[in-house]
């Protein structure tokens, strides 16, 4: 599954990947934490006006000593008679670059607009 982030007023273009953000929801779900951005843990959807979102991408970019995200070590667990459970990790300062790409979406929608996400 994957959480799409994209701008009210824009109509996703899905060969033009200007006009929208993908993420895995777990990747969804570390990013809004990231950014201070509240969500539901398996539940992530919702919407934020584009200047605050905007300004959530830029605080958490500006500070530079935290700005970077440690690496996430991909796991392959499963418990007898139960499903299999497989993370795929994440390299250091994937959540940083997925902040730019929201940030650059967030700055391409313009006033009035929001940032969705489902």
């Amino acid at each position: 599954m994957s959480v799409t982030f994209s701008v009210s007023t824009i109509e996703v273009d899905w060969e033009n990947p200007t006009t929208f953000v993908n993420l895995a929801n777990e990747n969804a779900e570390d990013v809004l934490a990231w950014i201070g951005i509240p969500y539901t843990p398996g539940n992530v959807y919702g919407e934020l006006p584009a200047s605050e979102f905007v300004a959530k991408c830029n605080r958490r970019l500006w500070d530079t000593r935290n700005a970077t995200d440690p690496a996430v070590t991909p796991s392959n667990t499963q418990r007898p008679g139960q499903a299999r459970l497989t993370t795929f990790g994440r390299r250091s300062g994937y959540l940083h670059e997925r902040t730019y790409a929201l940030l650059a979406l967030a700055e391409l929608a313009g006033a009035g607009a929001t940032i969705r996400w489902s």
